[in-house]
């Protein structure tokens, strides 16, 4: 197959056309790796003569396997029948469903999903009656991935569970691979190892398995855990011949378990190794892959390399200091629009990309302010988040015991014992009676702790009367303080009386990397509360609640289409590309992140994860910091990352700017004129209105006040007030009869 129907350069061509032995791929990025392993498969296929089903071609997502699938089908210009191409897992799963008898592993095997593992790992605490808060559902799985993915498969060595709590995980990891057994399904992990036993049962059964793949090509090598590179040498044990690909400077994922070190591994397993360096880029500009350079080339014990491009220079990338973090929000939003103006670039030639989650926030309201339209990759947007909503509700029904909806919500968060049958009965008394919700508890609480004669209307069980005692506990004792605590108060006071942190957070949450992004979106709110708590409004819960409620519904209406602008963490940002690019609050504590600075290693993978992001750009790149930053409603002074500091001010691909300070209450002033703007509501003289505070009034007059509008009311119970239309929390009830 000709290099140059595929358009293929020299060190690619020496990649494609490296035939026997061992060969490692170190492919930088926008380097064209997709291409060359795509072209290698295919020149085996049609130059080499090589039997499609003789190759086993494994990657790490699904999408990643098709897109491959689909490359070779064009170059062969035919589908090839028995190619194994896909992710380890699935290749993985079809050994075992061909291989599997050798090893007493029935070929009909269900695969259980994260979902079906859950469910046995809760029933089999249920069974053993084991409080889930001590032995939490998601902790005991990620301890039998950690064990299995060690290699320690299904027997665990005693010294390692010196403590009654670690006997009793044993216990349980047993238990739960048994159901396994008896159900005939297999986990992820399992399928990692019991091919790993499976080729590791004898040698005449590896032999005879692994006989078949002449070729074998591990793709983001970068990406394998200790037990995939196994299994990967022993597919490869007979014919010797194994291309592995991948990019060390682009591992970020070691709390997968992924590890770095297997590159080096591999270059001591096979001595007589060939490699092969891909380091031209065909992606960005030179500008911006100097600054990829300066960046990484200062991490220990790398492979040198060095990318390049015969790209334009391209415009300087953009080093710009804020003050706030705010003003950070508001210049990305503002150069989104400068670039889109012209009409050259679209929305979705645009992203940013942030360390994490929480720091979506002030990027989400400043897209909002500026009526940019965007989507966020593998996550939900702010106000969406669970513990956003579960907090803000805790709130809602203090500021207004008839909010349903908010109750509905949290009355059983975190669990109270509280069902659905219970929880419809309350909702039904309180309708009969026209009482609220909190009066209807009360009022059943109290009749069912009488020690009277008289029996209750409602017989409640003594679980859910314990669960109801509770959450009329907590919500009078905020409500007690609803006048004279901040709203951050108030929200660290939810916190506290609900034990949060270990109900709901510690539970919901999968991995610690998620516990920390729940506790960072928290404190992302108490930032805002923050500022409504300096503004020493009137009544700042409301105004707070108002905007806030009011900025999720103009979120809301802002449709996902192929046409916006893309919000992804870093981590989320790998294989991706745009034209243009922003990087946001690249400091200390946040990239490098306060979590990730114990170690060198850990520090050096944060480097790792900065160069993603810079290299994820094609013609434009923006690095932002700010000074000063409100943590868990806090003011934190910030500094510019390390990884900054080589990136010297006078170099022609750098362009270092300073912004001058605001106050903070500019930004609820924005948010408000937002929450105006986008309002359908037209208010005229003579309509009537009800506000959540002064209750029932009749609008006098209108004058206009910039962007917003100057309402003169006269309320029938506390006389004339003058209120900014985004700043009233009111409805409107009808016409009066005199206009």
């Amino acid at each position: 197959m000709s290099n140059e129907i595929i358009q293929l350069n020299t060190s690619q061509d020496k990649a494609v056309q490296h035939q026997n032995g061992q060969l490692i791929i170190l492919a930088g990025p926008g380097s064209g790796k997709t291409r060359v392993i795509a072209a290698k498969i295919a020149d085996l296929i049609i130059d080499k003569k090589i039997h499609p089903s003789r190759i086993f071609a494994a990657t790490f997502t699904k999408k990643a396997a098709n897109e491959m699938q689909d490359r070779v089908t064009q170059l062969v210009q035919k589908k090839p029948i028995g190619l194994n191409i896909g992710t380890f897992h699935s290749l993985c799963a079809l050994l075992l469903r061909k291989h599997g008898s050798f090893i007493n592993i029935d070929r009909n095997f269900t695969i259980y999903d994260s979902d079906d593992q859950r469910s046995l790992i809760k029933i089999i605490i249920n069974e053993q009656n084991l409080n889930t808060q001590i032995y939490n559902p998601y902790k005991i799985l990620n301890k039998i991935s950690k064990n299995k993915n060690q290699k320690l498969v299904n027997d665990f060595i005693e010294e390692f569970q010196p403590s009654a709590y670690e006997r009793k995980i044993n216990e349980i990891t047993h238990t739960y691979q048994s159901y396994l057994k008896k159900n005939n399904a297999l986990d992820f992990d399992d399928l990692l190892i019991y091919t790993y036993q499976l080729l590791s049962h004898s040698e005449n059964v590896r032999k005879e398995i692994c006989q078949q793949f002449e070729h074998v090509l591990i793709d983001e090598f970068q990406d394998t855990n200790t037990l995939q590179y196994e299994i990967s040498k022993l597919l490869a044990a007979v014919h010797m011949n194994i291309t592995v690909v991948g990019d060390p400077d682009q591992s970020i994922y070691s709390w997968r378990s992924a590890k770095i070190e297997n590159i080096n591994n591999f270059q001591r397993d096979y001595p007589e190794h060939k490699l092969v360096l891909l380091e031209q880029n065909y992606r960005s500009t030179k500008s911006i892959l100097e600054v990829a350079n300066n960046i990484i080339q200062p991490s220990p014990e790398r492979i040198q390399k060095e990318i390049w491009t015969e790209n334009k220079i391209g415009d300087p990338v953009g080093m710009h200091h804020f003050d706030q973090g705010e003003d950070e929000g508001e210049f990305i939003a503002n150069t989104i629009k400068e670039e889109t103006a012209s009409k050259e670039i679209s929305p979705k030639d645009i992203a940013v990309m942030y360390r994490t989650n929480a720091q979506s926030r002030i990027i989400e309201e400043a897209l909002i302010v500026a009526n940019i339209k965007y989507r966020i990759v593998g996550g939900l947007r702010f106000y969406e988040r669970k513990e956003i909503k579960d907090l803000l509700a805790y709130l809602r029904i203090i500021q207004n015991e008839n909010d349903t909806v908010a109750f509905i919500r949290i009355v059983n968060t975190p669990t109270r014992g509280i069902g659905k049958e219970s929880l419809a009965k309350i909702l039904l008394l309180s309708e009969q009676t026209g009482n609220t919700v909190i009066e209807t508890i009360r009022k059943n609480i109290d009749e069912n702790l009488d020690k009277g004669k008289n029996e209750p209307s409602w017989k409640i069980r003594a679980t859910t009367l314990e669960g109801l005692v509770n959450f009329l506990f907590i919500y009078d004792e905020l409500f007690a303080n609803v006048k004279n605590d901040s709203i951050s108060s108030l929200l660290n006071l939810i916190m506290k009386l609900t034990h949060y942190q270990s109900a709901v957070i510690n539970k919901d949450a999968q991995t610690i990397e998620q516990q920390n992004a729940k506790k960072e979106n928290i404190n992302e709110l108490l930032n805002i509360a923050q500022e409504y708590d300096e503004k020493n409004s009137d009544s700042p819960l409301t105004e707070f609640l108002h905007d806030l409620s009011l900025v999720a519904d103009v979120a809301d209406v802002i449709e996902d289409s192929d046409d916006v602008v893309t919000l992804t963490t870093l981590h989320s940002a790998k294989g991706l590309e745009f034209p243009i690019v922003f990087l946001p609050g690249v400091e200390e504590g946040l990239l490098p992140h306060v979590m990730a600075l114990d170690t060198e290693a850990e520090i050096e993978e944060e480097r790792r994860i900065l160069y993603v992001g810079i290299t994820r750009a094609k013609n434009k790149l923006y690095i932002s910091t700010a000074r000063n930053r409100f943590i868990a409603g806090s003011p934190r002074s910030a500094k510019p990352s390390r990884f900054l500091k080589i990136l010297s001010e006078d170099t022609s691909t750098t362009r270092v700017t300073s912004a001058p300070s605001r106050n903070r209450n500019d930004f609820i002033a924005e948010r408000k004129n937002l929450i105006f703007r986008k309002q359908q509501t037209d208010y005229t003289e003579g309509m009537k209105v009800q506000h959540d505070i002064f209750g029932t009034g009749l609008i006098v007059s209108i004058e206009s006040r910039s962007e917003d509008q100057q309402l003169t009311i006269a309320f029938k119970e506390k006389g004339i007030k003058k209120i900014l239309a985004s700043h009233a929390p009111m409805e409107i009830i009808g016409q009066s009869d005199v206009n």
